[in-house]
């Protein structure tokens, strides 16, 4: 490759954009070598080329300094990332909570995150996040970024040193699954997350990456300073974490069962048996019975409160006020308790 660059100078000469990106690309292959320094002077050396050939502000440029920005940045700091909505179940206090202790412990932690709200499902979660980042104290160690092209989330990968995930300890995050770790496996970045879906699980068995206690603060921060404070094993466990991911969640490992299905399909182990409801019949019907009455119950309040405010409406004022009166003295009226279903 350094043959290459040389090659590409002699015919184009030094200042060709075309000799930028050959450069680019030697410093990142020192990147990925792990020559940092290295990287950076090659870095440098193509984005002084592109101000001169193109410009500050030519899209190439622009994208030549954020690379640079971000191997200093990844050279200094630990870099911690998140990437993808913020839903209902995403526990972000824990979260800031463990990065507050984190960060008080050791200055070189960074939070990183793409995505945000998630329109028509939780605008509340991520706004609430950025508010607790806004009044605290390591305000400047957070990078926000909100969403950005797909196409660019993976860039983010190679920045970070652990992606972590969080969430509640709730049956939406039991009974699923997360993508996002295994994009992270993919990439070889550590991941470290809450320990409530059956993949941390696994995980977790295979040594594969690390959790957390759902709703931990303390564990979730005494994992961060670990892991910042042993970046070798952040390192080894997201390469590890890579091996594991393409061997044991490639489609044809996760799909071995349905092969072997279609391959002789039999009929379920269950088929052709008696099923039996684990109630007693009498118990079941007695609990139908006790739901179809409080339905009843809810279908003839709504009703009379239906009826009221047609009258209010239909009628003069003088009934309007009596109306008015006799709901609002029948809201304040102490009710007796609701016999339980």
């Amino acid at each position: 490759l350094r043959k290459a660059v040389s090659i590409h100078r002699r015919l184009l000469g030094g200042e060709h954009p075309s000799v930028a990106r050959s450069i680019e690309v030697l410093g990142m292959l020192c990147y990925f070598k792990g020559d940092i320094e290295e990287a950076a002077d090659h870095f440098q050396e193509a984005l002084e080329i592109r101000i001169r050939s193109l410009g500050d502000d030519h899209p190439e440029t622009l994208a030549n300094l954020n690379n640079l920005a971000t191997i200093r940045f990844r050279d200094k700091d630990f870099v911690i990332l998140w990437t993808g909505g913020y839903n209902t179940w995403t526990d972000v206090d824990t979260l800031f909570d463990g990065l507050m202790i984190a960060m008080k412990k050791n200055p070189r932690i960074r939070f990183v995150s793409t995505g945000g709200e998630i329109p028509e499902q939780d605008i509340k979660t991520y706004p609430r996040f950025l508010s607790k980042i806004r009044s605290s104290e390591f305000v400047d160690r957070f990078v926000m970024k909100g969403w950005i092209a797909g196409e660019d989330v993976p860039d983010h990968y190679l920045e970070a040193d652990i992606g972590v995930n969080i969430d509640k300890d709730i049956y939406e995050v039991r009974l699923g699954s997360k993508n996002r770790i295994l994009d992270w496996f993919r990439a070889g970045l550590c991941v470290l997350s809450s320990n409530v879906c059956e993949l941390t699980e696994i995980m977790a068995d295979a040594g594969a990456g690390y959790v957390f206690k759902p709703g931990d603060a303390g564990d979730l921060a005494g994992k961060i300073i670990f892991l910042a404070e042993h970046p070798g094993e952040a390192e080894a466990t997201g390469k590890a974490g890579k091996k594991f991911g393409f061997r044991e969640f490639g489609f044809s490992r996760t799909t071995a069962s349905l092969q072997a299905w279609v391959g002789d399909p039999k009929a379920s182990p269950d088929w052709g048996k008696e099923r039996k409801i684990f109630f007693e019949k009498e118990k079941a019907l007695a609990n139908l019975e006790d739901i179809a009455d409080w339905q009843n119950k809810m279908i003839e309040e709504r009703d009379r409160k239906i009826a009221e405010l047609e009258a209010i409406v239909k009628k003069g004022i003088a009934y309007k006020i009596y109306n008015y009166l006799k709901i609002g003295s029948r809201k304040l009226k102490p009710t007796k308790e609701t016999k339980k279903a």
